[in-house]
């Protein structure tokens, strides 16, 4: 899920109620905050890693680590590489990539776990429904862990075996319906921006086999 949709999920949920902060930086500062949340709860596929220097959040199952979710941030670059005497349709035009390119970086944590992230966002701005909000996410997180709980136990000996604990990620893809082992971060892929490549990782087993 991007950025983007994550905002717009949020606005619709606090359809009624309230509305999100104008400012992004409070909005980024918020989603960082409820990521943070759910790494804190959830045992993320997508977070989990063999390294110890990638801003380790908390333990996992067995010697895995929980890492620290990348949160998204405004992009600048476009405006930055202006030159001083650019156009106003230049800057205009810097300004609405970078608003782009804002708004497309993938949330850093499992689509799955997306939807509680909007929640906690919501509850923390929501003047009436916070309590409902923080229900909301828990239920999807209870729901992700005995997933992920029941996925580890049949096929996380069979990883360890097969592939070198070098490998510094071990992520789940729902999409794609498979387990896969990733020797890259999200903030060291596409420039740095969090976003992940579906095709970066090696197949372990298919789920649907389970």
């Amino acid at each position: 899920m991007t950025y983007g949709v994550l905002k717009a999920i949020t606005t619709g949920l606090l359809t009624g109620d309230n509305v999100l902060p104008t400012g992004e930086g409070v909005l980024e500062g918020l989603v960082e905050y409820a990521l943070t949340t759910v790494a804190m709860q959830a045992d993320s596929l997508h977070l989990m890693t063999l390294s110890t220097t990638a801003g380790v959040l908390r333990l996992a199952q067995g010697d895995y680590l929980i890492r620290r979710p990348v949160a998204p941030i405004t992009v600048t670059a476009a405006v930055d590489a202006l030159a001083v005497d650019a156009t106003v349709e230049d800057t205009t035009a810097a300004k609405a990539a970078d608003t782009l390119a804002t708004i497309n970086q993938l949330i850093d944590i499992d689509e799955e776990l997306t939807f509680a992230v909007a929640r906690y966002v919501a509850s923390y701005v929501s003047r009436e429904k916070g309590g409902i909000h923080i229900q909301a996410a828990e239920r999807v997180i209870l729901d992700y862990n005995a997933k992920t709980w029941e996925i580890l136990d049949q096929m996380l000996p069979e990883a360890l075996d097969t592939f070198d604990p070098s490998y510094q990620t071990l992520w789940n893809s729902l999409s794609n319906t498979f387990i896969v082992v990733s020797t890259t971060f999200p903030s060291d892929l596409n420039g740095g921006n969090g976003a992940i490549d579906l095709n970066d990782g090696i197949k372990i087993k298919d789920l649907n086999t389970i």
